[in-house]
């Protein structure tokens, strides 16, 4: 059973999608279409060109139900897609059956059409528990717990280069 399990909605809002089943919200008698279910954990999303799903690692073509090909660097991760779509996010998630699991302090940011990795990005803290992204694409936030239970968020600058101690020595300097 998949207790990570979260039904999601289609752009066009006329299909769901719950645990590798496809439901149409028109003709709910029947699902659509069930998925291969590869991994235990497949965290479900439609991309938002509407055309594929992700099932864990998994992308799916919804026009012929056909795999289209595999990301491995997604697995077990939680998608999440900016406001206009031109990037994705893969964010690790903590396995309800395993919350002992020391690798979900990571995201991953994914062009979304190529589904390649432009880069892994590593929090201080053990887990993962929420991860958001503000509307102006210029921040991601992410709340993180540690192994004593508190709880942190911590805001991510996006498309910013890293600064690092020279240039910030160099600006104190100046008037």
């Amino acid at each position: 059973r998949n207790h990570n399990n979260v039904a999601c909605f289609h752009p066009s809002d006329d299909l769901i999608l719950s645990d590798g089943v496809l439901w149409d919200t028109r003709y709910r008698t029947k699902p659509v279409h069930r998925f291969d279910k590869l991994w235990a954990h497949a965290y479900g999303t439609f991309h938002p060109n509407g055309n594929t799903v992700i099932l864990d690692k998994e992308v799916w073509d919804l026009r012929t139900q056909g795999l289209l090909l595999s990301c491995p660097p997604l697995h077990t991760s939680s998608i999440y897609f900016s406001p206009n779509a031109d990037v994705m996010y893969g964010v690790s998630s903590m396995q309800m059956d395993d919350p002992s699991e020391t690798n979900n302090n990571w995201f991953r940011v994914v062009e979304p059409t190529t589904f390649d990795v432009i880069n892994t990005i590593y929090t201080e803290k053990k887990n993962i528990m929420d991860f958001a992204i503000h509307p102006s694409l210029r921040y991601v936030a992410t709340m993180q717990s540690d192994d004593d239970g508190d709880n942190f968020l911590k805001l991510w600058s996006v498309g910013r280069p890293k600064r690092n101690k020279e240039d910030t020595d160099d600006r104190d300097g100046e008037e």
